[in-house]
């Protein structure tokens, strides 16, 4: 089995991130104006990808250079861990947890309020008008949808009009041996 790190510091996460946004921005604009003088959309895409590929293999294999401040923030994980440790064992009795809410703008679950009867008649005349407006210009002038010009008779169509061939028309027929 590898023996391979697998854990990113805070410090290194931010480096990783700022190693490929900047390779992916150089690599962007190098595909734009490349493809702008050459008018190929194509070749942007792939010099594009290229870039987001150099940025996968620099930024996610687990490199020193990502790792190198791991101990600074773990010390301080341990170190609290200890002590919440420590003073959860002072306490010789039960502890009884009191849960105290403090009241804050967002909850879990919210039980539905009723709108006020003012909100439920004003939207119910207001779409009642919307609707009523919609249905009246669809009665009263349909050219909206259907159009503003006459449809024209297809029984006054001629034959020659629809491409039909005349009755004494002999096609050729050739047979294929």
């Amino acid at each position: 089995m590898l023996n391979i790190q697998t854990h990113m510091d805070y410090e290194g996460q931010a480096r990783a991130e700022k190693i490929s946004r900047a390779i992916i921005t150089v690599f962007g604009f190098v595909g734009l104006i490349f493809g702008a003088v050459i008018q190929q959309f194509s070749q942007t895409i792939y010099i594009l990808a290229a870039g987001f590929a150099l940025a996968l293999i620099i930024t996610i294999p687990p490199y020193p250079l990502y790792h190198s401040y791991v101990k600074s923030y773990l010390k301080a994980v341990i170190l609290g861990r200890v002590i919440a440790n420590g003073l959860r064992m002072k306490s010789l009795g039960v502890h009884n947890k009191q849960i105290v809410r403090h009241s804050s703008g967002w909850f879990y679950r919210t039980i539905k309020t009723d709108h006020p009867k003012s909100v439920l008649i004003a939207a119910n005349v207001i779409s009642g008008i919307m609707w009523w407006w919609v249905m009246w210009h669809l009665w009263h002038e349909p050219e909206h949808i259907i159009g503003e010009f006459d449809y024209p008779d297809p029984s006054k169509w001629t034959n020659a009009e629809l491409g039909i061939p005349p009755d004494d028309f002999e096609e050729e027929i050739s047979e294929l041996d």
